[in-house]
């Protein structure tokens, strides 16, 4: 398998035999490389069979299958197999400074693309999704529909919005200054002791409480033994560890919150 440097290069060396710069990827490993402008994407080859759908894959809030270029081999290409099969890594999408693409489960490519540009047709675009995420909340709260339009007109004519992604660059920055403590936070939640009244072998009752004795008091015997029944329970205070506190739940709120954003 090997990375070509763009997609013009591959063509080049495919109609007349002169060899471009490619990485070979090998399995098993991360193949890093600084990328190009991004005016020529980079393309993946590989031998028929090598890979196997959905592989290569896009990974990111993005995620997808990469577009296969048609056609085989030509025989100018210096490569050792017959027939090859090539993939072109898409264009930059959003703010993102690297570009993830799954080979194999274990085989990655990472992509420096800090300097690509971003083309001059996504900003509109942007603007576009912003009204279309506005558009809900505008006309259930305006007081008329020329009222929503004018609204909607604001943010299409704002033009701050083309600059990035507000969205994505806050889960990006969470996502990098965060690692460490959600992990940290996922190995070792914060537990509290708690107690409650559950029904105890008699040998293993280590304190009792005013509800054990009103329990106990309630059953018919002579003595506790009796009064602890054929099964020798009764029902004492027991602690325990649970991670069921303020601090997790608001932890857990904001994992499945930024899970269902960077999905959308």
């Amino acid at each position: 398998m090997w990375l070509y440097e763009s997609l013009s290069k591959f063509i080049l060396e495919a109609a007349s035999g002169f060899q471009a710069e490619r990485t070979e990827i090998k399995s098993g490993r991360t193949t890093r490389r600084r990328s190009t402008n991004g005016e020529d994407p980079p393309v993946i080859v590989a031998a028929p069979g090598k890979l196997s759908p959905p592989y290569p894959m896009l990974e990111g809030r993005h995620r997808q299958p990469l577009p296969r270029i048609p056609g085989s081999k030509p025989v100018r290409l210096k490569l050792p197999e017959d027939k090859l099969e090539a993939w072109l890594v898409p264009w930059r999408a959003g703010p993102e400074k690297t570009m993830v693409v799954t080979v194999k489960p274990d085989t990655k490519i990472v992509l420096d693309i800090a300097s690509w540009s971003e083309p001059k047709e996504h900003r509109p675009l942007r603007r576009a999704a912003k009204i279309l995420e506005a558009a809900p909340v505008v006309f259930a709260t305006e007081s008329s529909t020329s009222a929503a339009y004018e609204r909607l007109n604001a943010i299409w004519n704002d033009e701050t919005l083309e600059k990035g992604d507000p969205l994505g660059e806050l889960l990006t920055e969470h996502a990098k200054k965060l690692v460490l403590v959600l992990e940290a936070l996922r190995a070792h939640p914060r537990a509290v002791l708690r107690t409650e009244q559950r029904m105890i072998k008699l040998q293993d009752v280590r304190r009792t409480n005013a509800k054990t004795l009103r329990w106990l008091s309630a059953q018919p015997g002579r003595n506790t033994a009796e009064r602890a029944g054929a099964r020798q329970r009764i029902k004492a205070p027991k602690s325990y560890e649970s991670i069921a506190t303020l601090e997790n739940r608001v932890l857990l709120a904001f994992a499945a919150l930024t899970v269902r954003e960077t999905k959308r």
